[in-house]
C-alpha cells in the first residue's frame, strides 16, 4: 500500500511539474456555446447535464488533454486556435503502433504509419459554421453531433439522438408558469 501511495504522489508531482497544462479551448468552445444557446439557465443546465451524458464534454476534455493540450504543451500553439494555413503534426505510440495527427484549422486528420507509409484512418472536421464536427473517412462525410438553434444531432451507437432545445423550454416555462399559480 505505502508503494502505491508513493508512486502515485510521485506521478502527481511529476505531472505537475512538467507544465504540460494547456488552455482547454475546445473544452471552452462547447462551454460558450452551451452558454449561448439560449438565455433560460434552466434550459443551459438541462443542455449541460444532456452534454455530459452524451459525453461531448467528456470527449471534448479527452480531445483537449490527449491531443490539444499536448500539441500546445510542445509546439506553442493550440490547433484550435489556429490561423488558416497553420498546421502541426504530432507523431504518436500507442500500443506499439505509430500514429501520425495532423491539425490544421478545425481539422484533425489521422493516419497509421507502417514502415514509409501512412494509411489514412479519417478525419474529424469542425464546419465553417462551427455547428457540426464530422468524422470524413475516403471521401464519405458522417456528422457526430450538429447544432442548430433549436436542437442537437448526437451519432450514437444506437442511431442519431436529438435533443429538442424548443421542447424543454417549453415545458419547463409550462412548469414555472404552474408553480407562479
Amino acid at each position: 500500500m505505502k508503494k502505491i501511495v508513493l508512486s502515485a504522489a510521485t506521478l502527481c508531482i511529476l505531472i505537475s511539474q512538467s507544465a504540460c497544462f494547456g488552455s482547454f479551448e475546445l473544452v471552452k468552445t462547447v462551454y460558450e456555446w452551451n452558454d449561448s444557446v439560449t438565455q433560460n439557465k434552466f434550459v443551459k443546465t438541462l443542455i449541460f447535464y444532456g452534454m455530459c451524458i452524451l459525453p461531448v464534454y467528456g470527449l471534448s476534455a479527452f480531445i483537449d488533454v490527449v491531443i490539444l493540450n499536448l500539441i500546445e504543451f510542445w509546439s506553442g500553439s493550440n490547433p484550435m486556435a489556429m490561423n488558416e494555413g497553420d498546421m502541426e503534426e504530432q507523431l504518436v505510440m500507442y500500443k506499439g503502433d505509430m500514429y501520425k495527427i495532423t491539425a490544421t484549422k478545425n481539422k484533425f486528420s489521422f493516419a497509421k504509419i507502417v514502415g514509409d507509409k501512412a494509411i489514412d484512418l479519417g478525419a474529424l472536421e469542425l464546419e465553417n459554421d462551427a455547428t457540426a464536427w464530422n468524422f470524413i473517412k475516403d471521401g464519405e462525410s458522417t456528422t457526430i453531433i450538429n447544432f442548430n438553434d433549436s436542437n442537437a444531432e448526437f451519432a450514437t451507437s444506437n442511431g442519431l439522438q436529438t435533443v429538442d432545445f424548443a421542447l424543454i423550454d417549453e415545458k419547463l416555462n409550462a412548469t414555472d408558469n404552474l408553480a407562479l399559480n
